[in-house]
């Protein structure tokens, strides 16, 4: 007896044998197929090639092709290094003032969350990194709430005084008064 099940596992097979050879499917990839392995779309160099992109598209004024690039350099970062790790501080710092740029507040908020988020996972692996994420989220915060087109810019200051007070409260805890 076919189920639906079944037709659906047909269809995929036929699909594949129908296809055609793997050596012409290969030929998309030349350098996969001499090298015997497929390209690596999480490659560490990846992400910094990807960054690089997203700085000049936001130079050139393309913001949203600019925030793709950032949120796929992120995800490469997320894959070969964890989701706590203080290399995703850099684009999102980017994709942050990108979103300020467009008047974007709540997806900002969204970012800046996260931002907060891994920097605090940062403070007792690498207090350093987590000094200058504080340094740049800070900056980030104070840049908005200057600006005159943010509908909450007050909340944006006081989130960056409230910022550099937990900062202090955490250097005096790990250095001392």
């Amino acid at each position: 007896m076919w189920t639906h099940r079944s037709y659906c596992l047909a269809g995929l097979l036929s699909c594949i044998l129908l296809s055609g050879p793997l050596s012409a499917q290969s030929a998309a990839f030349p350098d996969a197929a001499n090298a015997g392995t497929w390209p690596n779309a999480y490659a560490d160099i990846r992400a910094g090639q990807l960054l690089e992109s997203a700085t000049a598209l936001l130079e050139s004024a393309q913001a949203n092709a600019a925030q793709q690039a950032l949120l796929e350099a992120l995800q490469v970062i997320r894959v070969n290094h964890g989701l706590r790790d203080h290399r995703q501080i850099q684009p999102l710092a980017l994709l942050i003032e990108s979103q300020f740029q467009q008047g974007r507040w709540d997806s900002a908020d969204d970012q800046i969350a996260y931002f907060q988020w891994v920097n605090n996972a940062n403070q007792a692996l690498d207090f350093p990194a987590y000094l200058r994420g504080s340094q740049t989220l800070a900056d980030l915060l104070l840049e908005a709430s200057a600006d005159p087109a943010n509908p909450q810019a007050v909340r944006y200051l006081v989130a960056a005084r409230n910022l550099n007070w937990r900062t202090i409260t955490a250097i005096e805890q790990r250095l001392g008064r």
